[in-house]
Parts: C-alpha cells; sequence; structure tokens
C-alpha cells in the first residue's frame, strides 16, 4: 500500500497513510481478486495471411514469411505459395499489442485482438 513519508523541517522523517487508501490487507481472505485476472503472461493469437502478387518475385511460387514482435524477436518463420492462405498461429506476451509481419517484399505491422485465439 502507498505510504506518504516526508521530512519535517525540524529534520524528523514523518509516515501517514495516503488519504483515500485503504488500510493492508493482513491476510489473503482479505484480498479481493477481480473475476477476470489469470496468471497468464502470455496469449496464443491466430494470423491469416493472404498476400497479394505484389509480394512475390516475378517467377516465385512461394514468398518467405516472418512474423515479429515489436522488439525484433522472431515468432514464426516461415513460406507461403502463391494465391493461398497461411493459417499461424504465435504465442505473444500479453503487454505485446501488435506484430510485424514480412511476407516476401511486403510489410506490416498487426494490431492485435486482446483476447486469446482471435
Amino acid at each position: 500500500m502507498p505510504t506518504l513519508c516526508g521530512l519535517a523541517l525540524a529534520g524528523l522523517v514523518g509516515c501517514a497513510e495516503a488519504p483515500g487508501e485503504a488500510p493492508p490487507a493482513t491476510s489473503l481472505r482479505d484480498v479481493t481478486i477481480p473475476a477476470d485476472f489469470t496468471f497468464q503472461t502470455s496469449r496464443t493469437q491466430r494470423l491469416q495471411l493472404t498476400p497479394d502478387s505484389s509480394a512475390f518475385e516475378a517467377t516465385a511460387k512461394d514468398a518467405p514469411v516472418i512474423v515479429r514482435r515489436p522488439d525484433g524477436a522472431v515468432l514464426y518463420r516461415g513460406a507461403v505459395r502463391k494465391g493461398a492462405t497461411l493459417d499461424v498461429e504465435v504465442s505473444v506476451p500479453t503487454a505485446v499489442n501488435s506484430v510485424d509481419v514480412a511476407i516476401g517484399k511486403q510489410r506490416a505491422s498487426v494490431q492485435l485482438s486482446a483476447k486469446a485465439g482471435q
């Protein structure tokens, strides 16, 4: 629980509970846990990738696919055939809200759903 501490003019240290703060819980029975709380720190996201023809080299039948977190960590590396849709499931930290997708010559930042599997 946050506490406000201040140095008094006379050089004494004083501490007081922050106004409007509830007293600290003394046992786990006193703790209120939100209904949507979970211990999960990552979630699975499904991506359906359908590149258009500009992603492919002129004579290529396949294009390389790389899915990265914003910090550059690679989540998926593979390939997709021209005219096909690639279904990919990646595991991302709950704090990550987007991934960077490279398909051949195309690049995009994709916003993720807050819910797993979408």
